[in-house]
């Protein structure tokens, strides 16, 4: 028992019996070993996550209410220190891109991606800054 015995066999035992024992912690093993499995998956899809979870947080954020443990829990859960209490909201928008081609939907995203790499180059020295993308393709900066 102390060694977490799966089973016991008692004296004269079968072939038949002893196959199914076998089979029944072969299947407790596979069991085992599929739950293993889906957790370090879920574990792995969590981690890839997370940027898009971030965002998502500071989205809401600045967008709904939150109780002072939500926004402290779920800081935490992100890593995310601010330097004091208070924050200041900054939103980089494109009203229109003009170029001297025709622009293209990629041309769009891509510019819209620079100002993203600017704005996170530009803020990644201060400590309490994060930079990130709403819904609606604008750069929000959150200094405190």
């Amino acid at each position: 028992l102390k060694m977490q015995v799966a089973d016991y066999i008692l004296k004269p035992v079968t072939a038949a019996e002893m196959e199914e024992i076998l089979l029944r912690l072969g299947e407790q093993l596979d069991n085992e070993n599929r739950h293993k499995r889906d957790y370090e998956k879920l574990k792995r899809q969590l981690k890839e996550s997370m940027p898009l979870l971030k965002e998502r947080f500071l989205e809401r954020l600045v967008t709904s209410s939150m109780t002072a443990k939500q926004k402290r829990e779920s800081c935490s859960y992100f890593q995310i220190v601010w330097d004091q209490s208070f924050l200041i909201e900054l939103a980089i928008d494109v009203d229109e891109l003009i170029l001297k081609h025709p622009a293209t939907p990629s041309d769009d995203e891509l510019f819209r991606f620079a100002i993203y790499n600017i704005a996170k180059e530009l803020t990644e020295k201060s400590a309490g800054a994060e930079v990130f993308r709403d819904r609606e393709n604008r750069v929000l900066i959150l200094l405190s």
